[in-house]
């Protein structure tokens, strides 16, 4: 079955958006993010592949979860938000699916179809406008804000962009435990506004829904 959470992720965090403030008009209140958050994670991509000047049926693609770690530092506080950096290694890429098995013995294809995972990696470097909710124990939070995706590698032939431009919208919970350090649950989108690979005939999107956990000092 193909995972179809990335696909629907922005309608459930609007759902759970519009839900959240239609309970709580009048709750938000500031309250200060840990200065430093460890966080490790889970990343499910996917790489779009777009055909143009000519017809070709679109490759079966479906969703690969790699891994995201990374570190985050609040720099200073603006109207009531703790504006953030952030830089994560993350693995993105996608995975063909159905694809038909050649050998030099059967170069036509032996019948057998396999699945071809497909990793490409990024250096992930944002800045992002958080702003805590209900101020307690457990504090909800809501961030924004635009990121910038170096390529560390690409499993292809031809040269994807070295430099993609994009945002970020999450979701998440911050975690208090008397001295413990901060529990941070966070789940959120990164659309792109630039695309992987933009060619004559082939344009290369990338989309990802990530789920972090961290440790906030």
């Amino acid at each position: 079955m193909r995972n179809i959470l990335p696909r629907h992720a922005a309608t459930i965090f609007t759902a759970v958006l519009l839900v959240f403030f239609a309970a709580s008009p009048t709750t938000i209140r500031a309250q200060e993010s840990p200065s430093l958050v460890l966080k490790v994670g889970a990343v499910s991509a996917r790489q779009t592949f777009s055909y143009h000047n000519f017809s070709l049926t679109e490759l079966p693609v479906n969703d690969r979860w790699g891994l995201a770690a990374g570190a985050e530092l609040r720099l200073m506080r603006v109207l009531g938000a703790d504006i953030q950096a952030e830089l994560l290694y993350v693995q993105k890429g996608t995975t063909f699916f159905d694809v038909m098995e050649t050998t030099p013995a059967f170069p036509e294809g032996t019948g057998r179809m396999l699945s071809i995972d497909v990793r490409t990696d990024y250096l992930t470097i944002s800045g992002s406008a958080k702003i805590n909710v209900l101020s307690g124990p457990i504090s909800p939070f809501l961030r924004f804000g635009p990121r910038l995706d170096l390529l560390l590698r690409n499993p292809y032939e031809f040269s994807l962009r070295t430099a993609d431009i994009g945002m970020t919208a999450g979701i998440g919970a911050e975690v208090s435990i008397g001295p413990l350090p901060v529990l941070v649950l966070e789940g959120r989108i990164n659309p792109d506004l630039t695309s992987a690979y933009e060619g004559e005939f082939l344009t290369i999107d990338n989309r990802s829904f990530e789920l972090l956990l961290g440790l906030g000092f």
